[in-house]
């Protein structure tokens, strides 16, 4: 994953980083098509109470796209920066935290090679920054895992 593919880079600096990777037995157009279809999230990630895209009709995604959503009790405003045929990225705002969430999804052979990246930043993650080092890897991982077993059904 290099960094200009994304319009907006994770932030290396910030007091929480992580990132992942994971090789899927699927398409890159598959694991896309599932990444970007937002308002579907909860039917494979556990931990999102709901998600809503806002002031979207037709329910499109690209870049641009604004979408709310709630996971493990903290509602997020978030905003996809990046959205091409194999990066997808979007920022999200909380109280007290805001993200930067980028995908990277690559052909593998017959698989597909998917790479997450995820910086933290804000008055509560300073606060928690022990923690959420902790904790971010573990989450990043579950998230990979959650796609993997979507995408391979």
């Amino acid at each position: 994953m290099t960094d200009n593919e994304f319009t907006i880079v994770i932030d290396t600096n910030a007091p929480v980083v992580s990132s992942g990777k994971i090789l899927i037995s699927a398409s890159p157009e598959k694991v896309l098509a599932i990444l970007k279809d937002i308002p579907k999230w909860q039917d494979w990630r556990a931990d999102i109470e709901y998600v809503k895209l806002i002031e979207q009709a037709d329910n499109s995604v690209g870049t641009g796209t604004r979408f709310e959503w709630k996971a493990n009790g903290l509602k997020y405003q978030s905003k996809i920066h990046t959205s091409s045929n194999h990066s997808f990225g979007w920022t999200g705002k909380t109280i007290g935290a805001f993200a930067i969430h980028n995908w990277s999804v690559d052909p593998n052979g017959q698989r597909t090679e998917v790479k997450v990246s995820e910086s933290l930043s804000g008055f509560a993650i300073n606060l928690m920054r022990r923690k959420m080092n902790r904790e971010l890897p573990d989450l990043i991982n579950k998230d990979l895992m959650e796609l993997k077993y979507r995408c391979e059904k």
